[in-house]
């Protein structure tokens, strides 16, 4: 059986007397879009922490290429081939496009890169070339979410986490940022996706986890968990996801 590329073992973090994640486990099998998915509060965003080394681990494992990555510092974290797109995007506003996505490509996963060549590309899956030398300050909601992701993709990632992209998106632009991920996927990177449009998820996922007051009440293809009852009363009884 072939190892999982990220493998979660039970994390759990507490902050005073608040679990906020609670033995959380799931794998994040290489070359797929695994979709981590829950309610509003459910600590889907506190994982994305752990998995970065933004806050630290209360308890439980985290490996990487078969590897413990809990511990290590954000940096190095990245150095190994992880990347964050943010679900906020806080660009450098009197930049240019091309500057802030250079940001990324001078950090990221370790080995030799043509800078230039590695914006130019990023640029490219993005679909931002003809904004590139726009200043960041002047983008729309949907151009910030491809420059967020321009930035983590220059890194160079081979396992990229992606908070909420498509949040405040319009369809055709939710649609651009999807087929950027299918490109991404194609050409062997791994995306871990934390989204709430479920039609989006439907759309590109391979496994979903779902996640409800910071612990995992299922795990399997779309298909299987927008069926599951436990799913369906976390999203306050909304069957229409299962459509």
């Amino acid at each position: 059986m072939t190892k999982p590329l990220l493998s979660v073992q039970a994390i759990s973090r507490k902050f005073g007397s608040l679990v906020a994640v609670n033995k959380v486990s799931f794998d994040v099998e290489e070359g797929a879009i695994t979709s981590l998915i829950g309610p509003n509060g459910a600590g889907k965003s506190t994982v994305f922490n752990l998995l970065t080394g933004y806050v630290p681990l209360s308890s439980g494992r985290i490996e990487f290429r078969g590897e413990r990555i809990d511990g290590l510092a954000t940096q190095r974290i990245a150095t190994l081939g992880i990347a964050r797109a943010f679900q906020i995007a806080r660009p450098f506003r009197g930049l240019s496009v091309r500057d802030n996505v250079k940001v990324g490509a001078l950090f990221g996963r370790n080995g030799h890169r043509d800078v230039d060549e590695t914006v130019d590309d990023a640029l490219r899956l993005t679909g931002l070339q003809r904004l590139a030398d726009s200043q960041a300050a002047g983008l729309s909601v949907g151009h910030l979410r491809k420059l967020e992701l321009a930035r983590a993709v220059a890194a160079r990632p081979t396992l990229l986490l992606a908070d909420e992209p498509l949040a405040g998106l319009v369809p055709t632009e939710s649609e651009e940022i999807l087929e950027s991920f299918r490109a991404l996927v194609a050409r062997g990177t791994t995306v871990l996706l934390v989204e709430h449009d479920m039609v989006s998820v439907m759309k590109v996922s391979k496994r979903v986890v779902v996640v409800e007051a910071g612990e995992v009440i299922a795990e399997g293809t779309p298909a299987e968990v927008v069926s599951d009852p436990r799913v369906i009363e976390a999203y306050l009884g909304h069957e229409e996801i299962a459509r």
